[in-house]
């Protein structure tokens, strides 16, 4: 299988951390809870800098600049934190329409302030079934306002229904609806682990659906698409020769050759590490780890400044990992394609041994300051 970007997007997904309005019985403590610290305007401010310089390196190197680069802020619930809309007017002051800004949110406040970020945000509202009637009115309430256009004529929002095996009518219900208000929205599975990890079904992080749910998810998405994904972020993309492709049937890309660095970063705010990706996390040395920190972001510079400008010579993702839970939107190829990346040499990583891989996750790093 080939999988060529159509998007041309670079995204930052910044993670603000996990404290949330809400206490999802699938959400797991790796990302939600109620007591992580509260982020300010200056705790963003100072990483911008940074984030700017990573990207433009990228796009130097690029045959095409990139068409979008957007920051999309995530958690948890990003709309809690006070610094949070503060920062989103500071970046259209500063950067104007350089950057968009998204975010992932519940869609769990005032009707006052879901006109506010309808005007300088984007994004994606999930809807949770979970959440008490009041909770759930107002989400929809809300979805109606963000997922409309803006006074641009732009709709910038879209809803994942997040499809709960025990609220699976309600979530139809709240489907049809969006249809016959022209809302784009995808019926989104519960599990990003995979649908046969046992742990993660045991612990409810993973749903499984009967017969008929099934048959649901494949008149929407075809047969067979328990196996298969579509692109979390709505993206189109060529597959194996098709355009407009939407969804893929395997997610299994282990010894693919990878450009999602040239696409994704991930920061997280909390542990303050800064990956390649949210799920994927595999590095350029071919370690499921961190790329560096915040607080060292100048030896993320360095490398990659020694890589494009004294090496000519950039690494390239051979996935180390059977399951791609985000990511398998942009380039990537079972055997060494170059993707017409002409500005700059391509050396292709080999996997290592496992005992030779550094595994540092965005999991095993909230486990550790759990434990603090």
């Amino acid at each position: 299988m080939k999988i060529e970007d159509r998007d041309n997007r670079f995204q930052i997904v910044w993670d603000l951390g996990r404290r949330c309005t809400y206490a999802c019985t699938y959400c797991p403590p790796h990302r939600n809870n109620k007591t992580s610290p509260i982020v300010g305007f200056d705790d963003l401010k100072d990483s911008i800098e940074f984030v700017d310089d990573y990207i433009s390196m990228y796009e130097e190197f690029r045959d095409k600049p990139y068409r979008i680069k957007s920051l999309s802020f995530t958690g948890g619930e990003p709309t809690i934190h006070p610094g949070f809309l503060k920062f989103g007017r500071y970046m259209r002051d500063e950067y104007g329409d350089s950057y968009s800004l998204n975010m992932t949110t519940n869609g769990v406040f005032s009707m006052k302030q879901a006109k506010i970020y309808h005007e300088i945000f984007g994004g994606t509202i999930s809807y949770h079934p979970e959440g008490k009637p009041r909770e759930k009115q107002l989400a929809i309430d809300n979805i109606m306002v963000l997922a409309k256009k803006n006074r641009d004529g732009v709709k910038k929002f879209k809803v994942n229904v997040m499809f709960h095996k025990d609220y699976f009518q309600e979530c139809i219900d709240l489907c049809d609806l969006l249809t016959k208000e022209g809302i784009k929205y995808i019926p989104r599975r519960i599990g990003d682990d995979g649908y046969n990890n046992k742990t993660s079904i045991e612990k409810g992080y993973t749903h499984i659906y009967n017969a008929e749910q099934e048959a649901y998810f494949d008149s929407y998405f075809g047969k067979g698409s328990r196996k298969g994904r579509m692109c979390c972020g709505g993206r189109d993309f060529c597959c194996d020769g098709k355009e407009g492709t939407t969804f893929v049937p395997s997610t299994n890309f282990y010894g693919y050759t990878c450009f999602v660095n040239w696409y994704f970063m991930y920061i997280n705010q909390e542990t303050r590490d800064v990956y390649t990706h949210q799920t994927c996390a595999v590095n350029l040395d071919n370690d499921i780890a961190p790329m560096g920190t915040l607080d060292e972001s100048d030896k993320i510079i360095e490398r990659l400044e020694k890589s494009f400008y004294i090496d000519r010579e950039m690494p390239v993702i051979t996935c180390p990992k059977t399951f791609c839970g985000c990511g398998m939107c942009i380039d990537k190829s079972h055997k060494q394609d170059d993707f017409s990346f002409s500005k700059i040499n391509l050396k292709y990583n080999e996997i290592k041994l496992p005992q030779d891989t550094q595994y540092i996750s965005i999991k095993d790093r909230m486990s550790e300051i759990d434990r603090i």
